[in-house]
């Protein structure tokens, strides 16, 4: 199992997406995923509509919806 910690951004968090899931101190949410998941894993699991989300950036670079993630990347999606 990987562990990636996501970031809601503007509309997404406002919108109630994650909402229910436990929030981390510093705002992004803990989230598990099976080994060799992609951002788009993330956002499904999310429970955002893809065509919601317009950029993904994990650890601060951008990255495109079927880029992996590792455990602990910081996952940020943008509407």
């Amino acid at each position: 199992m990987v562990m990636v910690n996501v970031l809601l951004s503007g509309r997404l968090q406002l919108d109630g997406y994650g909402h229910g899931k436990p929030i981390n101190p510093d705002g992004t949410i803990s989230l598990g995923l099976d080994d060799g998941s992609t951002v788009r894993e993330v956002i499904k699991k999310m429970g955002v509509p893809a065509d919601r989300v317009a950029l993904t950036m994990v650890n601060g670079c951008q990255c495109p919806a079927g880029g992996s993630v590792k455990p602990d990347d910081r996952v940020i999606l943008i509407p």
